[in-house]
């Protein structure tokens, strides 16, 4: 896992259902952080936004990327691979906006 800069602050992040029920059944989330997952409202089916500290960040990305390297199952290991890089973008977001793919910037060159 490489080393991060540290954000201060809080730090939104979008999840989809399915993507919370896998990061708490297949990872070892526990305390605040996994009360913090498992009260996040859904303002939209099937979205989950939720807003971290930087700790609680950290601790998530730490529990996913273990899950992850510690997997015998590919398929688990892949899928938790892709939250913990979906993750990964919602450092330094400044809002709680859908985390899917980046799209370009008009007018850029």
């Amino acid at each position: 896992m490489k080393k991060r800069a540290r954000q201060y602050g809080p730090v939104p992040v979008t999840l989809t259902t399915a993507e919370r029920a896998l990061v708490v059944r297949d990872t070892f989330v526990e305390g605040d952080l996994l009360a913090r997952l498992e009260s996040a409202p859904e303002p939209s089916p099937g979205k989950l936004h939720i807003l971290l500290t930087a700790d609680q960040f950290e601790e998530l990305l730490e529990w996913v990327a273990e899950a992850m390297n510690h997997c015998e199952d590919r398929a688990l290991a892949a899928r938790l691979d892709a939250v913990y890089e979906k993750l990964e973008r919602c450092e330094g977001s400044s809002d709680l906006r859908d985390l899917g793919p980046r799209q370009p910037k008009v007018g850029s060159s």
